[in-house]
């Protein structure tokens, strides 16, 4: 690990916190920009370097960090959805992370091991509830209580974050990595919120032919009053 000069734990964990909530502001932003098209692709491009960087040095400065976003990393690229750009971008500078600071990075590998497991399976499991919500293109079924709890519940990705409660409760891991991942994960879901209520209005918002939108009704009544 690198050695930083002396800053108060306290500057420390608010950065670390901080750090985690725009690395997952800005995956969803980039997620939602390729394959909603809610964003902009041009600024999620963009912002895929600066936020590969910020994650790579946190991976450098610490072996916790390293641990997990290597685990994400690599549960996102055994389930194939490194698929864009932006992420193809980011995931390259990642990899040459570790090349270019073998001697400095540390990986507490049981660790690794169990959240790549859990990584991939929180993939497999949101793919799998988002295929039974969207019906697989044919007619929905009913489903019973126990089939909507667990939908919603793989829809969250928890395997992860279950594990990293298990492994900050056993303390193999700081409780400060566990606020830093749920706030990681809670920047994630809000620009997904974000996304949907965005995409919702512009649909809402859309000219048809017959319904015009509030401008047309104006732009009208504008014309008519010329006449």
């Amino acid at each position: 690990m690198i050695e930083l000069p002396e800053i108060p734990e306290t500057i420390k964990y608010l950065l670390l916190i901080i750090s985690y909530g725009m690395l997952g502001a800005g995956m969803k932003y980039a997620d939602q920009a390729f394959d909603a098209g809610v964003f902009s692709k041009k600024i999620a491009t963009f912002l895929a370097v600066p936020g590969a960087l910020l994650m790579g040095f946190l991976m450098v400065l610490d072996s916790t960090s390293a641990t997990i976003f290597l685990a994400v990393v690599l549960g996102v690229a055994v389930t194939q959805k490194i698929d864009t750009i932006a992420f193809k971008l980011a995931v390259l500078i990642l990899i040459l992370v570790p090349v270019v600071f073998r001697q400095v990075i540390e990986i507490q590998w049981v660790a690794f091991g169990l959240l790549v497991i859990a990584g991939i399976g929180d993939e497999y499991g949101n793919d799998w509830a988002d295929r039974v919500l969207n019906g697989n293109g044919s007619k929905k079924k009913r489903k019973s209580l126990i089939e909507s709890i667990l939908n919603k519940f793989l829809l969250q990705r928890p395997l992860m974050k279950l594990l990293i409660i298990i492994l900050t409760v056993t303390a193999f891991f700081h409780p400060i990595y566990l606020i830093a991942f749920l706030t990681f994960d809670a920047s994630y879901s809000l620009v997904a919120w974000i996304s949907v209520h965005t995409k919702t209005y512009r649909i809402s918002t859309t000219p048809t032919k017959d319904k015009p939108t509030r401008a047309q009704k104006k732009t009208g009544l504008n014309k008519l009053s010329k006449l």
